[in-house]
Parts: structure tokens; sequence; C-alpha cells
């Protein structure tokens, strides 16, 4: 039942991927990891995995352990020419673990397998109250370094805070990157506290990622395309990115030939027998389309055995796995193209996906479901009764 092309870990507990890079000639992720858990604890290290293909990864090991802190959080690589990469991350300690502090690490060898940690860079500005502080993510232009982290004000207003560096070390607080207050509904509600910011070039426009929650209740992936200079963001279209009860805590990068990327945490993607949880996506290409960004299947999916399906021109589709035996048998899936609207219905529930061409794309790898259109992304977990699918097709 372990999905063939989702990431998932030996055993234990894994959530949001993050410094995704190129590096020597291979892909490096790393992940939050539980390695001795299936539910998530306090005391989260990075683990470390490597791929040629951004679709079969390699498990690495633990990359990053809780040592002078008690949890090492989500954060980012950083790689500067002729210089060792920079790890940054989420230091956390029990007694506030809402406020966190970006720690920085280096590799100490040339395959990242293990890094040594330094001092810490980042707390929270002085005078500033937050409910939440975590989840750094760096960028550069002309006027220097820049580094984003997500945050939410004790008045119910969702933020990204941004950092100004020359040298990655020394960091000043520059005030707030973007941020809307919770009754802010227009064109959705996007909650009171911003996670995992990620800020990226899609065809040629600045595209600010993050992942909307409330305290203790994750929402979804939203966004805001907007125009970047000297550091600081003006936003002019607000979104949502991803819909059902799967993508979470995305991870931006671009790949080998420079393309705009992402890759999501896919909650509630259980092992039947019990040794690990938590699955992340395949690689998705980002793309603009009318002021809407959009994911699909990296162009690299199918060419490493990804099986990619295209449904068109249809009103009501039942999904069938294809066993290793060629036979076709039902997964307990069923897809309804309605006008405007793609409604999945699996295990119970059901879930709508916006669409204007009323084209699907679908990736069906065992208990791991993804579905792309011209207005989203959706992700489940397939129902653990239903057959294990190698490769899918509707009927």
């Amino acid at each position: 039942m372990r999905p063939q092309h989702h990431f998932t870990a030996p055993r234990g507990w894994i959530n949001d991927p993050y410094g995704v890079v190129h590096h020597d000639g291979r892909y490096h992720l790393f992940f939050q990891y539980v390695p001795e858990h299936t539910t998530w604890q306090f005391g989260v290290h990075w683990g470390h995995a490597t791929s040629d293909d951004l679709v079969h990864w390699e498990y690495e090991g633990i990359a990053l352990a809780p040592e002078g802190d008690e949890g090492c959080w989500s954060g980012t690589i950083v790689q500067v020419a002729g210089e060792p990469a920079t790890m940054l991350y989420t230091s956390v300690f029990p007694a506030d673990p809402a406020a966190g502090a970006v720690g920085v690490a280096h590799p100490v060898d040339d395959e990242w397998s293990a890094w040594r940690k330094g001092a810490v860079l980042i707390d929270v500005p002085e005078g500033v109250s937050v409910t939440a502080f975590r989840d750094p993510f760096v960028f550069r232009d002309d006027a220097g370094w820049h580094l984003l982290m997500g945050a939410g004000f004790t008045d119910d207003t969702a933020a990204i805070l941004v950092f100004d560096s020359a040298d990655l070390t020394t960091w000043s607080y520059g005030g707030v990157f973007a941020s809307r207050h919770l009754t802010d509904v227009e064109p959705m509600p996007m909650g009171s506290i911003w996670e995992c910011p990620q800020l990226i070039e899609v065809d040629g426009r600045w595209v600010l990622v993050f992942s909307a929650m409330e305290p203790y209740h994750q929402l979804f992936e939203a966004y805001a395309i907007g125009d970047l200079v000297d550091g600081r963001f003006t936003p002019e279209h607000w979104g949502r990115l991803t819909y059902g009860p799967g993508y979470y805590a995305g991870s931006a990068f671009a790949d080998a030939d420079g393309q705009p990327c992402m890759v999501h945490w896919i909650r509630e993607v259980n092992d039947p027998e019990g040794q690990w949880s938590g699955a992340l996506s395949i690689t998705h290409r980002l793309r603009i389309v009318d002021d809407v960004l959009t994911l699909e299947p990296h162009p690299g999916a199918e060419q490493a055995g990804v099986d990619v399906v295209a449904l068109r021109s249809w009103a009501r589709q039942t999904v069938f796995a294809i066993g290793a035996n060629g036979r076709a048998v039902p997964v307990g899936i069923e897809i309804v193209n309605e006008p405007g609207v793609i409604t999945v219905i699996a295990g119970g529930e059901r879930w709508q996906l916006p669409s204007s061409s009323g084209e699907v794309t679908m990736v069906l790898d065992s208990l791991v479901c993804e579905l792309f259109t011209d207005r989203g992304a959706l992700a489940f977990a397939v129902p653990v009764d239903a057959p294990a699918a190698q490769t899918a097709t509707p009927a």
C-alpha cells in the first residue's frame, strides 16, 4: 500500500517539506520528521531525501535533530556560489512554541547528511505581539537578502514579516511584508495566521504563497500575485490555490531548468499497518492563467513513470485501479463534472474544485489521489479499504 511516486518516510511521521534545491547534480529535499512516532510530536527533526528526477526520492536519514533547542521546525536552505550552504530553521521550546526563533546551521560534508548548528539569528521583534512566528524563507534581490516569517498578530491579523540582511547573518526587522485581517473575506477568508511563506517568480510575475490557518486548524494554500520592489511586496490579486483535505505547507523552488515548482505535504495519508504517516505530493509546476495561479504535474513526472490521466468531455466518472494482474477494480472514488466545478466523492466525503474548462488531470498512487484543473488542485487520502492503485483509469 505504500505509494510509489509520493515520498513517505521508512517509518514515523512526516509533514512540511522545505529546502528543495538542486545541488551537485541532485535534488535535495528536507522535511519535518518524527522518526519514532506516527503522530506529530513537539521534538521535530529535519529529515533528508535526494532525487535525480523529482519523482523517485531516496531517504538519506536525519539531517538536523533537537539539540540545544527542543524542536527543529520548518525553514529553508540558501546557496551562495563558492560558499557552504546555509540552513535557516525554526528553533522552538515548549514554554512558547508559537513564537519560534530563527536558528542557523551549516553542512559538515558535501552530501549534506549532517549539519552543525550556530547561533540564533532572529527572535520576535521587540514590541510586536504575535500568536505565531515561524517558517523562515529567504530570497535575494538587488537590495540584498530578505527573510520572510509566517506570523499572526494578537488582533487576528494574519501576516508575513520581513527581515533584511547584507550577509545572511545580521538581520534587521523591515516590517510587514503582507497581511490580511480575519474579517477580510474577499475573495475568501484567509485565516488569522499564515505559515510557510514562499516567494517565487512565475511567468514574469511575483507570487507569494502561504498556508492559511486558524489556531489549531489548518485551512489551505493561498496566494497573492503582486509586485516586488526593493524587497517589499505589493499584492494585486489574492486567491486560493488548493482544495480538499490534503494539501498544506507547500515548498516553492526552481528546478534545474529554472522553472517554478512546488512540493506539498498531503495530510492524513497513513500506513494501514501503522508504521508510517504522511506523504509528500508529486512535484508541481506553477503557472499563471488569467491572474489565477495554478498547479500541474511537473513535465518530468510522466517520463519518470507517474501515471497522469487526463479526463475530458465527461460528466461522471468512477475511478478504477489497474493492478499488477491487469484487472480493473473500483477504488471508491467518483468524480462529477458540473458547470464551473468538479465534485469529488470518496470515503463518504465530498469536496469541490473549481474549473472553467471542465478538464481534470488525475494522479492516483495507491493511498494518494491528486486532481488538477485550470483553477486549482485537490488532494486526498484514498479510503484505506480501497484496493492499492498502481495506475488508474476512469470509466
